[in-house]
C-alpha cells in the first residue's frame, strides 16, 4: 500500500523549452512527456508547421536582440500543451523588460488567430525579409505599430 501512495505522488514530468546560446547563436530544446508530444505534433500538424521543430531548432538575432537574449539566457519555460494551442510561462533571474518597454497588459488576442508573433516593433523585420512593394510597404507602415 506504500509503494501504491509513493506512485501516485509522484510528480507528473513537467513540459519545458529551453533555450541557450553561445557565440550568437541560439538553441530551442524542447523536452516533452509522451502525451504532450502527441498533442503538439497534432497542434503543428493543424497549424501546417513543420513536426521536425520539435527536435530542437537553431537561430540567430541581430547584434543588440542577440546581446540581449544572450544576457538573460538560459530561459527555461514551462509547456502546457493542449489539441488547440501550446502555452508557455517561465521566470528567469534577469529582468526580460526595462522601463523603456511598455507591455501592454490589456491585449486581446483575436479568436480566429492560428499563430501570433508578438514583438515591440516587427515592422522592420518584416520589411527586411519580405520585398511585395510600395503598397505593402505603406500598409505595415501604417497598420502594424
Amino acid at each position: 500500500m506504500i509503494a501504491l501512495s509513493v506512485f501516485l505522488l509522484k510528480p507528473k514530468p513537467q513540459s519545458q523549452l529551453i533555450i541557450s546560446g553561445s557565440e550568437n547563436k541560439f538553441k530551442a530544446n524542447f523536452q516533452l512527456s509522451k502525451s504532450a508530444r502527441s498533442l503538439a505534433e497534432s497542434f503543428l500538424q493543424s497549424a501546417n508547421i513543420q513536426q521536425n521543430i520539435l527536435n530542437g531548432f537553431e537561430f540567430t538575432l541581430d547584434g543588440t536582440s542577440s546581446a540581449k537574449l544572450g544576457y538573460i539566457s538560459p530561459i527555461y519555460t514551462r509547456l502546457t500543451v493542449q489539441k488547440d494551442s501550446i502555452n508557455f510561462n517561465g521566470t528567469t533571474q534577469v529582468a526580460l523588460t526595462s522601463d523603456t518597454y511598455e507591455i501592454q497588459e490589456n491585449f486581446k488576442l483575436p479568436q480566429s488567430s492560428n499563430i501570433v508573433i508578438f514583438g515591440q516593433d516587427l515592422v522592420p523585420f518584416i520589411k527586411k525579409k519580405v520585398t511585395l512593394g510600395q503598397d505593402f510597404e505603406t500598409w505595415t507602415s501604417e497598420n502594424l505599430k
